[in-house]
């Protein structure tokens, strides 16, 4: 029964056939490079719509379906061309089509460019445009190439099968090689092309088996051109030119820029990461808070810390470490924990915010729940300020998460975390409020305002206060308010079996793309 098995099947230790190993090697660096596509159309897209379950959502649909057609597409037209003079062609319209995203994915920062007000359908739109034809061309090439290296009708089996494998191969290889080293080591574009040029050198070495001279040349002439593209004008994302600072995380789109104060008191070094301005930092003057939310949690830690109080703050995201530096300069007691999950942001804080190589300031560079589940500290404060506008780690947001953070907490200690909502109109603002006062209780929950930037009708920052609630001046959110948010009955707490975070927040985006608008 072995020997029945094993006859016709090769042992692996037989070379196969000049065009299986052929076909195989052009499937893998095809399913590669589709795979890069997926992976950098995250951090394309980030700085326009952010990242959330939207985004991935829409670009593996867009993706999946352009594999699909170019499947299609593909066996049909190696059933009506010579595979072998198509297979180049088709390589190089790939390689063409890859560096196209290039100058495609700096389109949506035009003024100009048309785009729906829907997170969802900006999202979908952005992504069809942008990713849909290189997906689509990358998946016609295996096709062909199968049928090229199809010469023994009895092997079918075998030969599809082995080259599927080894385009899945690729497919595995790319998503581990682009998540964890290219896009932190080259950034998306210089990625795009890169991919480009190999693919071009690839269209070039088949189209000399087919005997090709003139795909041959072409092909020389687009890698040519390739090579022109890696040049830092080119590279370069549409607001490079106007960043001090500029870099692709594994996390983020990070970006510096400097601006003059509107009080005309000096300089800002303005942080900022994917599409949301972050933070506002007078290296100078640390306790300078542009924003209303951090005033608020600075009166947190002034009547925590009354009468020279020794006490200890931990804060879930770093971000410009505006508040740490202040803190730090304004009590010689404090202890100052951050928990920020993106390296590249504090050596960032070091170089350009302002942030000292002798701190006190402790930095631990872990996803903040991971920290929780593994520490044993407690803490007078603790700050959630992890949310990144509408991109929101919805593993952050739940029952279990706060929970965790109460657990955290010395006796009377205080939670504080900030959220942007639309207070009448929004999901997601009442959600979380239900859900600190089911680990907290109701009567030990307050939320807060900003009072010269609250619009009852608009999105806004609110501060919400749980635990030992402090004595502070800042303006509570007026009780009609939070009635009427959690009346309109579209809340939801959040847990972590149940926690639509990013579809509690789809509203928010249509109406801030309705305003930009008008």
């Amino acid at each position: 029964m072995t020997s029945c098995f094993l006859e016709g099947w090769p042992l692996y230790s037989t070379a196969m056939k000049r065009e299986v190993a052929a076909a195989a090697t052009i499937a893998f660096v095809a399913s590669f490079c589709t795979l890069v596509v997926e992976l950098v159309a995250g951090r394309i897209l980030a700085p326009y719509v952010g990242v959330s379950l939207y985004t991935w959502t829409s670009i593996i649909g867009v993706v999946l379906t352009g594999i699909s057609i170019g499947a299609w597409l593909g066996g049909a037209l190696a059933d009506r061309y010579a595979p072998s003079r198509l297979l180049p062609l088709l390589v190089l319209l790939a390689s063409a089509a890859s560096l196209a995203i290039v100058p495609l994915s700096s389109l949506p920062a035009g003024a100009t460019i048309p785009l729906p007000d829907s997170l969802m359908a900006r999202v979908l739109v952005l992504a069809f445009a942008i990713f849909f034809l290189p997906s689509c061309i990358l998946a016609m090439i295996s096709p062909v190439a199968i049928k090229i290296a199809l010469r023994d009708l009895d092997r079918t089996g075998h030969i599809v099968g082995r080259i599927y494998a080894i385009s899945t191969a690729g497919s595995i290889l790319g998503t581990f090689t682009t998540g964890f080293f290219l896009i932190a080591h080259f950034g998306t574009r210089a990625i795009l092309v890169g991919m480009a040029l190999v693919l071009a050198i690839c269209a070039a070495v088949t189209a000399m088996a087919a005997r090709d001279r003139r795909m041959v040349i072409l092909s020389i002439v687009f890698a040519t051109i390739a090579i022109a593209a890696l040049r830092p004008r080119f590279l370069h994302p549409p607001f490079a030119d106007v960043s001090e600072f500029a870099k692709e995380t594994n996390y983020y789109t990070v970006r510096v820029e400097e601006r003059t104060r509107i009080d005309g008191g000096g300089k800002l070094q303005v942080l900022i990461l994917d599409q949301l301005m972050h933070s506002l930092n007078d290296v100078n003057r640390p306790c300078y808070l542009a924003y209303g939310y951090l005033r608020i949690f600075d009166e947190v830690i002034r009547a925590r810390g009354l009468g020279g109080r020794s006490i200890k703050l931990l804060f879930l995201g770093g971000g410009g470490y505006t508040l740490p530096r202040c803190a730090e300069r304004a009590f010689p007691n404090v202890t100052i924990d951050v928990v920020e999950i993106d390296p590249q942001i504090t050596a960032v804080a070091y170089r350009f915010l302002g942030l000292s190589p002798r701190t006190r300031i402790r930095t631990i560079n872990t996803d903040a729940r991971w920290y929780l589940l593994r520490s044993t500290g407690k803490y007078d404060v603790i700050f959630s300020d992890a949310f990144n506008d509408l991109s929101i780690p919805y593993h952050l947001t739940t029952r279990e998460f706060v929970q965790l953070e109460k657990d955290h907490l010395a006796p009377d200690g205080v939670l504080a975390a900030n959220v942007i909502d639309n207070v009448p109109a929004g999901d997601f603002f009442p959600s979380y409020v239900r859900t600190v006062q089911e680990v907290f209780g109701a009567t030990n929950t307050q939320v807060f305002v900003d009072r010269d930037a609250y619009a009852r009708d608009a999105q806004s920052t609110l501060v919400i206060l749980a635990g030992g609630l402090p004595r502070i001046q800042s303006t509570r959110l007026p009780a009609a308010d939070l009635n009427d948010a959690f009346r309109r009955g579209r809340w939801t707490p959040l847990s972590d079996d149940y926690a639509p975070v990013d579809n509690l927040l789809a509203p928010l985006f249509a109406e801030r793309a309705h305003y930009q608008r008008r």
